[in-house]
């Protein structure tokens, strides 16, 4: 795997400030923009003279998914598909994850490409080991990994090593740019952290 090494931003505790809405500040939308800007045009750069499939893991992934690609130059010659996670199970507790993969994907379009999975956040790292064993069988040329959030907390699935992280967080419940809460707040152009109070409006 060809990792670029680049320092990420890393925010040390999440809360920052609180917001009108009662969420804590934790990443500006300037401060996303920027690293958009940065690790955009990195994965361009390493994407030229290669044959890439990008492939974000939805639904959480669709605004990293956006960005990222909005920063590929016109001449790029890589092809797009979905990749969908799902949990078994409600609540928090880890279940097991199920891939289904976008049905209308001849192998044609993974066998024998550079793949990159697109992330919101790498946390258990479950999520992302599921979809790298999904994807093996189509053997691939390689599988590159990037995600939007990374948090510093002891993840399961040691032995993914992601090709690029824009920012480490602390462990906390976090919403905004493609993360939600109970379907709230996924719009949301900044990250933030919501208030975990049983007396909060915000866990209703």
């Amino acid at each position: 795997m060809n990792k670029i090494n680049v320092t990420t931003i890393t925010k040390i505790g999440c809360f920052r400030r609180k917001l009108r809405n009662g969420l804590g500040l934790i990443i500006s939308k300037d401060e996303l923009s920027s690293q958009f800007n940065l690790y955009g045009a990195l994965v361009d750069r390493w994407a030229r003279d290669r044959n890439v499939t990008f492939m974000p893991i939805m639904h959480g992934a669709g605004y990293a998914w956006q960005r990222l690609m909005a920063k590929m130059s016109e001449d790029s010659r890589h092809l797009e598909r979905v990749l969908v996670a799902q949990s078994y199970g409600e609540g928090q507790i880890a279940q097991p994850v199920k891939i289904y993969g976008d049905w209308l994907v001849p192998a044609a379009d993974i066998t024998g490409r550079d793949i990159v999975l697109v992330d919101d956040i790498l946390d258990s790292g479950n999520t992302m080991q599921a979809a790298i064993n999904y994807l093996k069988p189509f053997e691939p040329a390689s599988i590159q990994t990037f995600f939007m959030l990374r948090k510093n907390s002891q993840r399961e699935a040691l032995f993914v090593n992601p090709t690029w992280v824009m920012f480490d967080i602390d462990d906390c419940w976090i919403v905004g740019a493609g993360l939600d809460h109970c379907g709230k707040f996924r719009h949301l152009r900044y990250v933030a952290e919501v208030p975990q109070t049983p007396q909060s409006p915000l866990m209703v």
